[in-house]
């Protein structure tokens, strides 16, 4: 007679750990007159351990949304995009245009 023992099961859990890094560059890094144009880079890393699903986008909180990507990242994987921004008057005043942007994904 043909003897079984229960079913065993154990399951291992993956640590996940999604992560996005966001570097910006300005060119040119200063200006003198109303009309000129920055131009920013955005270059969006995934630098976690998982595929960061689309749409890739980064928040300028003067260039708005910019969209990287619809397909998504995997791991060690980046995207590219720019945006421009006019000069005024008001940042020839106040002497500099600062900014801020933060990527997101899924």
């Amino acid at each position: 007679t043909e003897v079984n023992s229960t079913n065993v099961t154990e399951t291992v859990t993956a640590i996940q750990s999604p992560a996005l890094i966001t570097v910006k560059i300005a060119s040119p890094t200063s200006y003198s007159a109303v009309g000129q144009t920055i131009t920013y880079n955005y270059t969006v890393t995934n630098s976690g351990n998982v595929f960061v699903s689309g749409p890739i986008t980064v928040t300028d909180n003067i260039t708005g949304v910019i969209q990287l990507s619809n397909s998504g990242l995997s791991p060690g994987q980046n995207v590219t995009e720019t945006a421009n921004y006019t000069i005024t008057q008001a940042d020839i005043h106040n002497g500099s245009v600062t900014n801020s942007a933060y990527a997101t994904g899924t």
